[in-house]
């Protein structure tokens, strides 16, 4: 699974943990602290499955560009909304 390196409390990262999966973390953009879609791509590996984007303090990550990675990956898409 691939997450956001800034995630609240890494109560999302924890989440996995009794699923038996393996955290990646994706650095964030240095201004929105979400997700970075750009770097998305680099940790993609052939065991990736999903992409966790955590949507934090009521401001959406860049879905677009993440959904479209997704699409091209045939990865889910598990969305966390805290502080929603």
């Amino acid at each position: 699974m691939r997450c956001p390196a800034f995630c609240f409390f890494l109560a999302s990262a924890a989440a996995i943990l009794p699923h038996n999966a393996i955290l990646i973390l994706v650095d964030v953009d240095q201004y929105t602290y979400y997700i970075d879609s750009s770097q998305i791509e680099n940790k993609i590996s052939g065991s990736t499955k999903t992409i966790l984007p955590v949507h934090i303090h009521g401001m959406l990550t860049d879905m677009d560009a993440v959904l479209q990675i997704v699409d091209q990956y045939n990865l889910k898409v598990i969305e966390d909304v805290v502080g929603f």
